[in-house]
């Protein structure tokens, strides 16, 4: 699918030979990485299987909008806070990255609901859930996030005006 935008794979595979526009940057350091994301306005991981991911975890701390592969962890985690595509559907992750290039106050509002949500995931509670996995209940985690301030505003603002703007964009992170 034609995305007009450049597209860059990271990690140790190559991309494949057949998809074009794809860069392939091969595996980036901790610092690379980083730089990256923060150039991003999209993170997609269509993955089939991911304990936690790590890297999706911070790409939300860059505030992109992520699309993610629709499997139980992932949903769990970012339910609300992102778009979610069945793992080995191209066609899908495709009609979700064009929606977001097409639509860019849902990307922006995607991207500062992914931060909200990644926020909760310090080192300290992320050591204390290693221990007790059960601590993602209790805390809230993987509840329904549906009536978080942050999500109701954010859809309340795109449901009244269409758009979100650097003030509202500021209110859900404040929130």
């Amino acid at each position: 699918a034609d995305l007009q935008c450049p597209i860059w794979v990271a990690g140790a595979e190559a991309a494949p030979e057949h998809a074009d526009g794809l860069v392939h940057l091969g595996r980036l350091n901790d610092d690379e990485l980083r730089r990256r994301l923060d150039e991003a306005l999209i993170f997609a991981l269509p993955a089939r299987y991911e304990p936690f991911g790590l890297t999706a975890l911070e790409a939300a701390q860059a505030q992109c909008a992520l699309v993610l592969g629709d499997i139980g962890t992932q949903r769990e985690l970012w339910d609300d806070a992102a778009l979610f595509v069945p793992p080995n559907d191209s066609g899908a992750l495709a009609r979700q990255l064009r929606r977001l290039l097409e639509e860019p106050p849902l990307a922006e509002s995607l991207g500062a609901l992914a931060y909200h949500r990644a926020r909760r995931f310090t080192a300290e509670r992320m050591a204390r859930m290693s221990a007790d996995e059960t601590t993602l209940a209790r805390q809230g985690i993987a509840g329904d996030l549906k009536r978080h301030p942050a999500v109701q505003f954010a859809r309340k603002v795109i449901e009244t005006r269409g758009k979100v703007d650097d003030a509202d964009l500021q209110a859900i992170r404040d929130a």
